[in-house]
């Protein structure tokens, strides 16, 4: 339910929802007086039924930070709501990936926890306690103390896995995880916050009864927040460094999914600081080519703690005046016109496709010649040629992107080859001795826990086929913006209306033609929305080929203990590299074209069964069948249009 007396909506945000609640009440009553019983007109109301429920994926803005930084109070202080988040300024910080997004059905304030399976922590605590056994001073076996201290309290590390089995904690632990997920919904917000603390913060301080081990992710929806966060997510990307791959890879899913990220850092430390910086560095694949991020912005917090004028003068930085004290109000800006652009576009389409529809009711509610039956086997017949040219010009452009990728691959292929063991060699680094047997355990990565060590020989090992193709990639995948030979232009070019006036004389055929092409612009529109999905897969398909590849080494060179393991390792995983390099990376190679084939294939399939069953709903039909006169909703939905391309 649209809530159009809500005292945060402003007018713009508003006019918008009014739109659309009106284009639904005209489809309603169009619905309404069509008759269920009949083929076609059971077709109208689907159509009318699948626009009232259309779900698009909303726009993700990922926020760094590390612990202390005023991630939570940024947040609360953005959203208007005091308290909203536990703080983690007292030795407290997030510890799981937290989304933030509006809750659109009530008033309460909700947290979905998404638990560890049974058998999924099982493997973890029997990892855990491996390690605690090893009883090494390094930050692996810090890792592990924290993990099992956070739930069991104090000395839980200096009991075996038998001891606290027989814990009234270890039984609460088993109930707990006996579901996949947990929801806390309160109205209160000072009392959620204080519900969810123990579930996404972790503390040293007070250790015990803190479930953060048990979580793979939280999704938090904050009430009254509609023009703010309607269409977005805020999520709170932590560091990795607990070595568990199934929160690494939510880590690195997420990150491809931000269209924006926020930096978030101590004003004091905003240059110096390394962490957040680090980190992005490590991951610029996942957002450009491997993802969808268009801007990165630093946000510097806890400015109250300086002297603006000695911090200028030390930092050399020019004062403009006009950036004082509005940080918040710019976000806050930021946020709401974001998410007025996404409503906008869903309005205009809502508004669209309905006219299409409508369009098409009209069409039969005319036809009351039998002669239009000659006339609409020859439109029927024109659009059939004119969709089968469309596919054989779209085949060939993308034919050409195929062969131009499957040289900058090729030239990739030959120089890993030639590197690849070099890379694995140069991949030892500081302390590596101390974390090569967690590498190889979590598939060939290890993010150490401050992410001042990041070592990953899958990246490496991909790092020359990327750099071969990066350039041609970002022409045929673009974050945004056009190139000339991107995919998602490639599919603006098809289309099987020639003209926007192809029957001017005949006002059924118009009103088809008007459906047919609302049809196809919907279609497309759809598609370039899922070409951005699926060049994620085909560009991280490199990789994960690689770790696919690699994955026998690793779990052997896991298994590698006593004297001279290390060494044994390192040994194990030249000689791997070495042995299956021209096999590894001709099938990486041949997995990127594949996916890239598919996708074309997917494309083309889609094109061509959706416009086909469009023309034949359309023009198939005959002078029998008889809809109501539409003419004056179209009107109506003509004049909303015009408000929204004001």
């Amino acid at each position: 339910m649209f809530a159009l007396n809500d005292p945060h909506c402003d007018s713009l945000h508003c006019a918008d929802m009014e739109i659309m609640l009106t284009a639904r009440q005209i489809n309603k009553r169009v619905a309404d007086n069509l008759v269920h019983t009949n083929i076609m007109h059971r077709d109208m109301i689907s159509k009318i039924n699948k626009m009232n429920n259309v779900s698009r994926k909303k726009a993700i803005i990922g926020i760094f930070g590390t612990s202390g930084e005023g991630k939570s109070s940024l947040l609360s202080a953005i959203l208007g709501k005091k308290y909203l988040l536990p703080s983690g300024c007292f030795g407290a910080c997030t510890a799981v990936v937290t989304q933030v997004e509006a809750n659109l059905t009530d008033s309460n304030y909700i947290a979905e926890l998404e638990l560890f399976s049974k058998e999924e922590w099982e493997k973890e605590m029997e990892d855990i306690f491996r390690v605690l056994s090893e009883d090494r001073d390094d930050e692996l076996f810090e890792i592990a103390v924290e993990k099992i201290t956070a739930l069991y309290g104090d000395d839980a590390d200096k009991k075996t896995l038998e001891e606290l089995k027989k814990d009234d904690k270890f039984a609460e632990i088993e109930t707990f995880l006996s579901v996949s997920k947990k929801t806390i919904s309160v109205s209160d917000v000072s009392e959620f916050a204080n519900d969810i603390a123990c579930y996404i913060l972790r503390s040293q301080s007070s250790p015990g009864d803190w479930y953060w081990p048990l979580v793979k992710s939280v999704t938090i929806k904050i009430p009254d927040c509609r023009e703010l966060l309607e269409h977005i997510v805020l999520v709170d990307l932590p560091g990795t460094g607990d070595c568990n791959m199934i929160r690494d890879d939510m880590w690195k899913s997420n990150l491809r999914e931000c269209s924006s990220v926020w930096i978030v850092s101590d004003v004091k430390r905003a240059v110096t600081d390394k962490d957040p910086w680090g980190i992005l560095k490590h991951c610029v694949e996942e957002l450009g080519p491997g993802g969808e991020c268009k801007s990165i912005n630093l946000i510097c917090t806890k400015t109250d703690d300086i002297n603006p004028a000695a911090y200028i003068r030390a930092e050399r930085i020019y004062y403009r005046p006009q950036f004082r004290r509005q940080e918040i109000p710019k976000l806050q800006d930021d946020l709401r016109i974001l998410n007025k652009n996404i409503n906008r576009e869903l309005t205009r389409d809502h508004v669209n496709e309905a006219k299409g529809v409508l369009s098409l009711i009209q069409s039969v509610q005319l036809d009351t010649d039998k002669k239009t039956v000659e006339t609409k086997v020859k439109a029927y017949t024109e659009l059939e040629k004119n969709l089968k040219k469309a596919l054989k010009e779209l085949d060939s452009r993308f034919d050409t992107i195929y062969s131009d990728l499957e040289q900058c691959l090729s030239k990739g292929v030959e120089e890993s080859v030639q590197l690849c063991v070099a890379s694995t060699k140069n991949i030892d680094k500081r302390g590596f001795h101390k974390i090569l047997q967690a590498l190889c355990k979590n598939g060939g990565c290890y993010w150490s826990k401050n992410w001042d060590v990041i070592l990953d020989l899958n990246k490496q090992l991909a790092k020359h086929m990327h750099e071969y193709i990066n350039e041609y990639f970002n022409l045929i995948f673009p974050v945004t913006g056009t190139t000339g030979k991107s995919v998602q232009e490639q599919i603006d070019k098809f289309s099987i209306i020639q003209s926007d006036s192809a029957y001017p004389g005949s006002p059924i055929l118009h009103h088809i033609q008007n459906f047919i092409k609302t049809e196809e612009t919907n279609l497309k529109a759809s598609l370039k929305r899922d070409v951005v999905g699926t060049k994620k897969h085909i560009y991280s398909s490199i990789q994960t080929t690689i770790e696919n590849e690699m994955s026998s080494c690793y779990e052997e060179a896991a298994a590698v203990t006593g004297t001279g393991s290390m060494k044994k390792r390192q040994e194990l995983l030249i000689t791997t590299v070495d042995e299956i390099k021209h096999d590894m990376f001709n099938k990486a190679k041949t997995e990127v074209l594949k996916k890239f084939n598919d996708l074309k294939l997917d494309i083309k399939d889609a094109l061509e069964s959706e416009l086909k069953r469009s023309m034949k709903l359309s023009l198939s039909q005959t002078s029998k069948i008889k809809l109501m006169d539409v003419s004056r909703e179209i009107e109506q939905l003509e004049r909303l249009s015009e408000q929204l391309s004001d």
